[in-house]
């Protein structure tokens, strides 16, 4: 899932803060799964930080992230 606020909420907001969310899945054996990803456009890239999550087989897990985005190109 991606939601995006922009503030101020206005369509020349100075920043966005935009919130990631990802499910992931254990095919295997119990182990940690760290996630990674980025956001990237309008000549910048901006890394999301997901937690670790530790899962047995079979298990699954929603993991988010947060990025503040200055100057947003919406």
């Amino acid at each position: 899932t991606v939601q995006t606020t922009l503030t101020p909420d206005a369509p020349d907001a100075a920043r966005a803060t935009v919130k990631v969310g990802v499910r992931v899945r254990n095919y295997g054996a119990s182990r940690t799964i760290a996630p990674e990803g980025s956001l990237a456009g309008a000549g910048q890239t901006i890394p999301l930080a997901f937690e670790a999550v530790t899962l047995v087989r079979g298990q699954s897990a929603t993991v988010t992230a947060l990025a503040t985005v200055s100057k947003p190109a919406l």
